[in-house]
């Protein structure tokens, strides 16, 4: 493993390939003296053979370490994260100064061979130490795939070394203390989009990165670098569940597999190994440590985490454990004629399998452990979408202890999964077939039970998780269930499709198709165009414009809360910022009433491909001020400093003669 030192790194003139670096003396072999001194840097490459042509990303990135050994500024939560209560956990600008001039960072391009670049040195061909026990620790076997995402691809003793290293990314990433997602706005040179944030969390490749954040044993954070002089945050690692790598977005499937030199194997291939390899020492790791309910959390949750790793991609899709025949039989995906098996071995061969892979006993410590975490069996095998083994478990129990069953609550589970105080019922609507769900019911769960934090209903965890069937099945099962119920913030289940995931487009049409409230607003006067402002996936983009058809009205609505309560934290923001408050979050309050959902867009979540279709739309207000007084281009100018992006300054600014638009 080969980092270069922050030194370095700021003397670079454009970023530059392993072998070169390593023949100029600039990279260092990881040794321990390293350990709490190593940022990992995360991009998407700018051009299918160079990172970063036009140097715009290694710019951002030396700027922001610049500032950053200087001490003048503090890196603090993003606004997300401290409404969710995450407000402390700020490093300080003295802190930082203090840090960076002793760290290293790992680069993909300068720290994995790469085969464009010609021969490694001779004497640099042998792995190091840490890259063969990463590559090894799990599976016993040598590393064979190579990372050919948009640019890599080879043969020889280069793409060797450049195969190890793409398998030993979970490794790499458990190295380190810091992940930068490194996503200044940059044109593609190759294809015709704009790399940015929203693009990143689109990559197959920087999806698994992510999830490597939070799977990997220890702490690590997670810091967003949108520009050289933009503001610096921490971002939440919570989405492992909603970004799975394999329902990203790869450039060798988009030109066929072919990059011009014959053809290359399918990324979501060299993914799958990657990911069962770190999915697995997760497990391993947890289990060891006596993490009972969040190993088995995990455990039941592989299948989630394998979406679109699949059949399609060829090989087994199941557990990466060494597993008896029960076990592993019961950890495949099985299909929709297995799962209506009537046999009754069937189902008791899965769960017995299911046990042993969650280390499952029949003894009364297993009975504290589900009185304790709420979690028994039954959760277990809904959350592993197994009907089978939920309906033999349903039918062994007397229509009481079901009853209690299928009503009782996750308890103490890690935020990472995002499962804490969820009934089984909730966890069927998000992860599994609509038949379990209505086992479920038809064991007594409650269909009106909500998530006692942010007050989520079964219909609500659906929306959030893009399960648009499950939705269609639950509206056509309870037809005068109410869509407009709200959640903690107003939100009700549309507001919440709409936030975010890979399935948002189906998802809100299923809800709207049923009859839910397109002029719905949540306690902060947002709209649904609002709430589509704050989604940085895929779909985003779809989803605006389906709401723009229909709703066209809403393009220049202006955020306005109708709650007394909210209405109050508002004006004390505004109070407190216009006398110099430098909180993050009563900033950012502050200019929240009076937005547009073009403000939110490009000020509170960047989201550039969200903001293109606004300014694309006809009657569009460029120059809408909300109750600060700040126009759209304020906000951004707010956030990027003395630089905003050209992008953004371009697309905000009115044309000549256009006329401009009253303030509110």
């Amino acid at each position: 493993m080969y980092l270069i030192s922050v030194p370095n790194l700021l003397k670079l003139d454009r970023m530059k390939p392993h072998q070169e670096l390593l023949r100029q003396g600039a990279l260092t072999a990881w040794n321990d003296s390293m350990r709490g001194r190593i940022i990992f840097v995360s991009h998407q490459w700018t051009a299918y053979a160079n990172p970063d042509p036009d140097g715009d990303q290694l710019f951002a990135l030396q700027q922001t370490l610049a500032r950053l050994s200087e001490g003048e500024t503090d890196v603090e939560n993003d606004i997300n994260m401290q409404l969710g209560g995450l407000l402390k956990g700020t490093v300080s600008g003295a802190e930082w100064k203090a840090m960076v001039p002793d760290m290293y960072v790992w680069l993909d391009f300068s720290s994995m061979a790469q085969p464009s670049a010609g021969p490694m040195p001779s004497e640099d061909l042998a792995e190091d130490d840490v890259t063969k026990n990463i590559d090894r620790s799990a599976s016993g076997e040598d590393a064979e795939e190579q990372k050919s995402d948009d640019h890599r691809h080879s043969g020889g003793e280069v793409a060797n070394c450049l195969n190890n290293g793409v398998a030993s990314l979970p490794g790499y990433v458990e190295l380190a203390d810091f992940v930068f997602v490194l996503v200044p706005v940059v044109e593609h040179k190759d294809r015709c989009e704009t790399c940015d944030f929203s693009s990143w969390r689109g990559r197959g490749w920087c999806r698994l990165e992510l999830l490597a954040c939070g799977l990997a044993p220890g702490n690590r954070r997670v810091i967003v670098v949108r520009g050289g002089s933009a503001r610096v945050e921490f971002i939440t690692q919570n989405d492992i569940l909603n970004l799975s790598p394999g329902l990203g977005n790869f450039s060798c499937c988009a030109v066929g597999h072919d990059f011009g030199h014959g053809p290359v194997e399918c990324d979501r291939i060299k993914i799958r190994k990657v990911l069962g390899l770190l999915l697995e020492g997760k497990i391993r790791t947890l289990f060891a440590e006596g993490k009972l309910q969040e190993a088995r959390a995990f455990v039941a949750l592989e299948q989630q985490f394998f979406r679109g790793l699949g059949d399609d991609v060829g090989g087994r899709r199941g557990s990466f454990f060494t597993l008896s025949q029960k076990a592993a039989h019961a950890m495949q995906a099985s299909t929709d004629e297995q799962q209506a098996s009537t046999d009754p071995s069937d189902a008791v061969c899965r769960l017995a399998g299911l046990q042993e892979v969650l280390q499952w006993s029949s003894n009364d410590q297993e009975k504290t452990f589900t009185k304790r975490t709420g979690m028994g069996l039954l959760a277990h095998a809904v959350i592993a979408n197994d009907l089978l083994v939920v309906r033999h478990l349903l039918a062994g129990g007397t229509a009481s202890s079901n009853k209690e069953e299928v009503n009782r609550r996750v308890k103490g589970l890690v935020e990472l999964l995002g499962l804490d105080r969820m009934t089984p019922l909730m966890l069927a609507m998000s992860f599994s077939r609509f038949e379990i769900v209505e086992s479920l019911l038809d064991a007594g769960a409650d269909p009106t039970v909500c998530e006692k934090l942010q007050r989520l209903n079964a219909l609500m965890v659906a929306a959030w998780h893009g399960r648009s069937a499950n939705i269609a099945a639950w509206l056509k099962r309870f037809p005068e269930f109410d869509l407009e119920r709200r959640n903690t913030f107003g939100m009700p289940a549309l507001h919440i499709a709409s936030m975010r995931g890979d399935n948002t487009l189906d998802t809100v049409r299923t809800l709207v198709d049923a009859g839910a409230n397109l002029h719905s607003k949540n306690y902060c006067g947002a709209t649904v165009l609002h709430a589509t402002t704050m989604n940085l996936d895929i779909e985003a983009e779809a989803t605006l414009r389906f709401y723009l058809e229909r709703v066209p009205e809403l393009l220049n609505h202006q955020q306005s809360t109708t709650s007394y309560t909210f209405k109050g934290i508002l004006m004390f923001a505004r109070f407190c910022a216009r006398r110099g408050s430098k909180s993050r979050i009563l900033q950012e309050l502050a200019r929240w009433e009076g937005d547009t959902p073009l403000a939110a867009a490009v000020g509170n979540y960047f989201n550039l491909p969200v903001a293109r279709i606004l300014c694309a739309t006809p009657g569009i207000e460029l120059e809408s001020r909300n109750l600060m007084g700040n126009t759209p281009l304020d906000k951004v100018k707010a956030n990027f400093g003395e630089s905003p992006p050209t992008t953004f300054v371009e697309l905000l600014t009115p044309s000549p003669g256009q006329p401009k638009t009253p303030g509110s």
